[in-house]
């Protein structure tokens, strides 16, 4: 981010920064962009994301404590990745079926430098009896750990595939 004073130079993985014109954005701040002019100069608006009508990307909560997130929302469906979980293809019936059914799904990661089970145990919880489903989409990973990025985009295509929730 670079300001002038035509507005706020921004990266939006192109190869030059956007034009927001008239705006001063401060540094961090994460936007949703729509380009409105590509040519010497790239001009960008900012846009509400939730007037989107297309998939936009997954959104990214932080909380204290799982269970937080877990207990606030009330979800209809919970599901846990974990190398230890079952494998996808052992459940994947019984996931589609519930899926279709939920309004509201939730699907947690774990880090690689701490995994579900662990974050769960070290926070007074039992992962199994506070989730729906423990499943593991990436089995004979043949590493001791995964990115969480990694295990997201194979996550979320695997349960794509085989679940199509319909919002």
């Amino acid at each position: 981010v670079s300001k002038t004073k035509e507005g706020t130079l921004i990266d939006i993985g192109v190869e030059q920064l956007a034009l927001i014109s008239n705006k001063q954005l401060s540094i961090g701040k994460r936007i949703t962009v729509k380009i409105r002019m590509v040519g010497k100069q790239v001009e960008v608006e900012i846009v509400n994301r939730n007037e989107i009508p297309v998939y936009w990307g997954y959104r990214v909560a932080v909380e204290k404590s799982f269970m937080t997130k877990i207990e606030k929302r009330n979800f209809d469906l919970t599901i846990a990745t974990s190398k230890y979980g079952a494998p996808f293809e052992k459940v994947k019936e019984k996931i589609a079926d519930r899926w279709k059914r939920a309004n509201t799904l939730l699907v947690m990661f774990g880090a690689p430098t701490c995994g579900l089970y662990e974050i769960f145990k070290n926070q007074g919880f039992n992962l199994d009896d506070a989730m729906d489903f423990v499943i593991n989409t990436i089995p004979r990973q043949g590493t001791e750990t995964l990115r969480t990025e990694e295990a997201l985009i194979a996550t979320l295509a695997i349960l794509n595939a085989n679940c199509r929730w319909e919002p």
